[in-house]
């Protein structure tokens, strides 16, 4: 079975979790959580034991147990201790009538309180989301039932609450104890942001470039589908107090900064989702005026311009209208938004509304881009902001030639306004077609990045770097 893209394999989880002493027999199966994300949830019945094996036997303990063998994707979230097992008429296990997990199943640590009014605040956003009666200075946020698709919920409710932080503040720093210190510790003098790291390793390290929205979340999901030693940077968009750059070659000549504060000879690798994937080529580009090997450089579903596009400046409620616009034209919205969304009604709804507004007036309306919809107002017009640039500054870049291999990883689902775009999305252009190595991708540009498709994309990678490494990929 597949949760998030990963292959599970149930019988070595409850094969490892048998070789506890203290454990008769476990069981391990996926369940739903409360936003219908799965999650392993392991449940087991002891053997004879005294007061102290009882203790041995808490979540936290066999968490901690299971993750010394098996990699934190196998690792259930939850550990629930049964008397004996259910079973059916036939004898079977009786695997529906297995109890829920409950806020004692998660690797919640003696109950320490959060200290002072940032730990408290962090401590009562987490407790919603997770939807735990309370949550402890010294618990981990993946530990008691966190995962990716919360860390957005997260940020949000941290925003509103005026708290500043950032998805790779919550992936460094995973309890409260150690978010809250990072947060006081950093420096208000600066608002300058250097390459996120993502996760050490041994291996020459990868560097992903931030999407069209100025998005990090990708890096995370999809460094969780690549090899567990491959050392993984994310190169960030400018944070607010940054000035704006106007080109794609100053914002790859930033780039090329942040990576030098890191590397500062070649090889590189280097790889993109969308506008991150154009961004890379051009990063990629300077390094080699530089004189500096390219290893590897990854374009992920990202559309070659030829510097023809569009490049009159939008305001920020028009990128928001044709999000919405699009949306509706996927067939992805519910019947009564799609009446909202008729000729009739959707026109005058748009015209000179204040982009806080118009944002209200469709998340009332369900109508939101799914990128969207967990995000505050001022989140969202950031975002917005930031589509307009990187699409204005992308129509008008005209790539150069260039003469290294480039590995195309393809969306397999296109829309409709692309279906005249050839399997390459344009590359052919300034790839040589001996040196383009196109990989079909299943799910949208979109759904590509999620699971279970983020699996295979992480698979396909893993598959490239190692066949670089074995020398098969020659310029």
């Amino acid at each position: 079975m597949k949760i998030r893209g990963f292959r599970i394999e149930l019988g070595e989880i409850e094969a490892r979790l048998s070789e506890h002493p203290a454990i008769h027999e476990a069981v391990v199966m996926a369940r739903e959580d409360s936003l219908g994300e799965k999650q392993l949830v392991a449940y087991y019945t002891a053997s004879p034991l005294d007061e102290a094996e009882v203790d041995a036997l808490s979540a936290e303990h066999l968490r901690s147990r299971l993750s010394a063998v098996l990699p934190e994707y196998m690792v259930p979230a939850a550990y629930v201790r049964i008397e004996s097992f259910p079973l059916t008429p036939n004898g079977k296990l009786d695997r529906k009538a297995l109890p829920a997990a409950n806020a004692d199943a998660y690797a919640l640590r003696g109950y320490d309180a959060p200290r002072g009014e940032l730990e408290t605040t962090i401590a009562q956003i987490w407790a919603e989301v997770l939807k735990l009666g309370r949550v402890g200075r010294e618990d981990n946020f993946f530990a008691i039932g966190g995962h990716s698709l919360l860390v957005v919920k997260v940020m949000s409710l941290l925003q509103r609450g005026g708290i500043g932080a950032t998805v790779a503040d919550l992936f460094n720093h995973p309890t409260i104890e150690s978010f809250a210190a990072s947060l006081s510790s950093r420096s208000q003098a600066s608002s300058l942001r250097g390459a996120v790291e993502i996760r050490a390793g041994s291996q020459t390290p990868l560097f992903l470039v931030h999407d069209g929205y100025g998005d990090e979340m990708y890096f995370f999901a999809l460094a969780q589908a690549l090899p567990i030693d491959l050392p993984i940077y994310g190169l960030p968009c400018l944070s607010l107090g940054e000035p704006r750059l106007d080109t794609l070659r100053a914002m790859a000549e930033r780039m090329v900064s942040l990576i030098n504060q890191l590397q500062n000879a070649g090889p590189y690798r280097l790889a993109g989702w969308s506008f991150g994937g154009v961004l890379a080529y051009e990063i990629a580009q300077l390094l080699m005026d530089d004189g500096h090997e390219i290893e590897f450089l990854g374009l992920m579903d990202a559309i070659c311009p030829d510097g023809s596009g569009d490049t009159c400046q939008k305001t920020p409620e028009a990128v928001l209208l044709e999000m919405c616009e699009e949306k509706r034209l996927e067939g992805v919205c519910e019947p009564s938004t799609r009446d909202f969304f008729s000729a009739a009604s959707f026109v005058p709804f748009a015209p000179h509304r204040e982009f806080h507004e118009l944002f209200s007036g469709y998340q009332a309306l369900r109508a939101l881009p799914e990128n969207l919809e967990h995000l505050s107002a001022q989140e969202a017009l950031v975002q917005c902001s930031n589509l307009e640039l990187y699409s204005r500054v992308m129509a008008a870049y005209r790539p150069r030639p260039i003469g290294i291999p480039v590995h195309l990883y393809a969306a397999s689902e296109r829309p409709a306004q692309e279906s005249s775009l050839a399997a390459s999305l344009g590359w052919e252009r300034w790839v040589p077609a001996h040196l383009l190595h196109i990989q079909a991708v299943p799910g949208s540009h979109r759904s590509m990045m999620k699971p279970p498709h983020i699996g295979t994309l992480g698979q396909r990678l893993a598959d490239s770097l190692a066949a670089v490494m074995d020398g098969k990929y020659v310029s």
